[in-house]
């Protein structure tokens, strides 16, 4: 149905890069989460600054981020997931929907899942349907949509070492349908990490350059 080889463009945008993220961007996103009393300036901090989410969530290959994109249906009005990554592979487009919570809820409490955290897997079912039931139509909107379950994130609370084991329980079998739950804290986490190999790589590269001189003044020709 669609193309090996990734577009230049989707819906007019152009893919993310991700490489190279700096340490003041990293530093920048732990201060807004820390002072974040619900989701609205992480959602726009991701919206202005999106290899910061795509790095926690897909690794990817060659990929879009469209942050609350419409998604349009035939009797009128539209869905808006809060994010919708699309990463272009081997096997051509795969779409991940993210859904925002605020870093203060928790997705589970003594009764086992939390009614926000509940709320936010329904409105998945929710695009998830109309991505099933509309595609043809979909991707006459110019979204490169086949049809097929998207993956799903839901990004909620901040990382606690004391949960209810029955909670985290439920929560990890949501993974046998393709949603995975992080808090924003495993997200920071991914954006540290990728950090840290960068400058790695880039102390590496210098090392290797510092060699070859060496090797080219000790071995004149």
């Amino acid at each position: 149905m669609f193309p090996v080889h990734p577009p230049a463009e989707i819906r007019g945008a152009a893919p993310v890069v991700y490489h190279n993220l700096s340490p003041t961007l990293v530093e920048h996103f732990r201060r807004i989460l820390e002072e974040a009393k619900d989701e609205k300036p992480l959602q726009q901090f991701f919206e202005e600054h999106a290899a910061m989410l795509l790095v926690g969530v897909v690794p990817a290959h060659r990929a879009w981020v469209f942050p609350r994109a419409a998604l349009p249906k035939p009797e009128g009005g539209s869905w808006i997931p809060d994010f919708m990554i699309c990463d272009w592979t081997s096997i051509g487009p795969l779409w991940t929907i993210v859904e925002l919570e605020s870093p203060t809820a928790h997705p589970i409490n003594s009764r086992g899942i939390s009614g926000i955290f509940h709320h936010a897997q329904q409105q998945i079912d929710d695009y998830r349907r109309h991505i099933a039931n509309h595609a043809a139509f979909l991707r006459d909107g110019g979204w490169p949509i086949s049809g097929e379950r998207a993956a799903a994130w839901i990004v909620i609370g901040r990382r606690h070492e004391h949960q209810q084991a029955l909670g985290v329980e439920r929560l990890a079998s949501l993974r046998q349908y393709a949603i995975e739950v992080a808090s924003y804290d495993r997200l920071l986490s991914e954006c540290e990490f990728h950090v840290r190999a960068d400058e790695s790589n880039r102390l590496k590269l210098e090392e290797l350059k510092a060699r070859l001189e060496e090797f080219k003044r000790t071995n004149p020709r």
